[in-house]
């Protein structure tokens, strides 16, 4: 029996992924009630994209709520790698600029940050080409 991998399976798990770091790093700092809420929405957006096709503009909303948390937590900015992840998986390659706006917003761990959402950047380009050789015309 062969068993066939589709690349959304994997965006799935990156996203979960990504919401599982930040649940860890929520766990490990002593902000309980702020982190907790922003990764409540981040998970309910995470959900939403799952469940139905949205557009991409909704990542901002993302972006925004990570934003607003900065000043409360200082972990918000890796919930960056979430906008950065869903413009990468959709081809908006515009999105990699997250990348040095996040690690000038950090204030800390700006190097473990800056690989963090290069890996998460890479690879949500590597499976936007492999859905893209997939089905050429669904983008």
């Amino acid at each position: 029996m062969k068993v066939k991998v589709e690349p959304i399976s994997f965006v799935y798990l990156i996203r979960i992924l990504c919401l599982l770091f930040l649940s860890t790093l929520w766990v490990v700092n002593d902000q309980w009630n702020n982190g907790f809420i922003l990764i409540f929405i981040l998970a309910i957006l995470a959900g939403l994209r799952w469940r139905f096709k949205i557009p991409f503009w909704l990542s901002f909303v993302d972006l925004v709520c990570c934003l607003v948390f900065l000043p409360i937590w200082s972990g918000s900015i890796y919930g960056i790698a979430l906008s950065l992840f869903d413009g990468m998986v959709r081809g908006r390659f515009y999105s990699l600029f997250l990348i040095p706006v996040g690690v000038i917003l950090a204030s800390v761990h700006e190097v473990f940050l800056f690989w963090y959402l290069l890996n998460v950047g890479v690879i949500g380009a590597i499976l936007y080409y492999w859905k893209k050789k997939l089905r050429p015309n669904d983008t």
